[in-house]
């Protein structure tokens, strides 16, 4: 069982709550900008390239309280920006979880967005929230979308690995609700496990397609060496596979800088090879069960000789990489 999680509340920002430049990767686009109003994650998902490098860091979820004044200011004072950049609400974190609803704070957020039109984009493993933020993002439809974490095929493995995130019943449920209300969703489907059959996603492709989901984000977990143990400990069935995919000189290791830790750790990602093959199952995937659906990864994976043309369709309809869209807003092209 858990241990309780304590809430910390903070005045002022810090440097590690400033806004900066979304940088995954070389090839993230120059005008996402990060919004962190909390770090920590009541979600407590075993993969988690952020929170589950330590094992047990889902202790506390600090919450910044000024977040909403100074995001109103930063805009105010930066407002030529606002042309070419967007925001990626929230990188670290799950703005919809229960910290940040009940503070009020994403709401607040929300609202500043939309008072700036400033463009914004949500990733959520959360279900449908609260009236007043639905509210919110349906009156800032045109200048927002929402991502759904979708990666568990079942429950079971839902419960194992993602413990208080929201049923896939309930994602479906803001998917759906979302799509009637006009706000463009991408199903994130990160991170895919290393196991044998990676079509083991197909039922979930299905469910999603049929609420009207039409477009679908791969990726591989980049996950500590403790992280990688602490999956193989969740799921002994897939022991194995994990071994071979992660504890191989054939793994990509990046550096990563922890999140409030004056801390450098190394970060573990299955060799190329193996996610290029297993990106190209799962798009033929979801195109057996949704044949007008597109699918992106990151730009990072392609070139010439990697999965050529892979985005292609996705970038036609001024779908990013990672699944935003921001096609034409107030008149303006795509800018991403």
């Amino acid at each position: 069982m858990h241990r309780p999680l304590r809430i910390t509340h903070r005045s002022g920002i810090d440097h590690g709550a400033e806004i900066v430049h979304h940088a995954n990767s070389p090839t993230c686009p120059r005008g996402m900008l990060e919004l962190n109003p909390v770090f920590g994650c009541q979600f407590r998902c075993a993969y988690c390239g952020i929170y589950a490098l330590e094992r047990e860091y889902f202790d506390e979820v600090i919450v910044y309280d000024d977040y909403p004044a100074y995001l109103d200011e930063w805009l105010t004072t930066n407002h030529a920006m606002l042309r070419d950049h967007y925001f990626y609400f929230s990188a670290k974190t799950d703005c919809f979880q229960p910290a940040l609803l009940e503070t009020g704070l994403t709401l607040k957020i929300l609202r500043i967005l939309e008072k700036h039109r400033a463009r914004h984009f949500l990733v959520t493993k959360a279900g449908v929230p609260p009236q007043d933020i639905r509210d919110a993002i349906i009156d800032a439809k045109d200048i927002n979308q929402v991502i759904v974490s979708a990666t568990m095929p079942s429950e079971e493995l839902r419960r194992k690995l993602e413990p208080d995130a929201a049923s896939m019943e309930d994602r479906l449920r803001l998917a759906e609700f979302c799509i009637e209300n006009g706000i463009f969703v991408t199903a994130s489907c990160c991170p895919v496990l290393p196991v044998t059959d990676r079509t083991y996603l197909r039922e979930t492709f299905a469910q999603l397609a049929n609420v009207g989901v039409k477009h679908f984000y791969f990726d591989f977990a980049r996950l500590s060496k403790e992280a990688v143990e602490n999956m193989m400990e969740l799921l002994p069935e897939h022991r194995a596979d994990f071994e071979r995919h992660y504890f191989t000189d054939e793994a990509q290791v990046s550096h990563w800088h922890m999140p409030h830790r004056n801390k450098t750790i190394d970060k573990l990602q299955p060799p190329l090879r193996f996610m290029l093959e297993a990106f190209q199952a799962l798009s033929d995937c979801v195109h057996e069960v949704a044949p007008d659906a597109t699918v992106s990864v990151c730009n990072h994976f392609l070139s010439s000789d990697r999965l050529p043309g892979y985005n292609k369709a996705a970038s036609s309809k001024c779908i990013s990489c990672i699944g935003h869209r921001f096609a034409t807003v107030g008149g303006r092209g795509s800018r991403q």
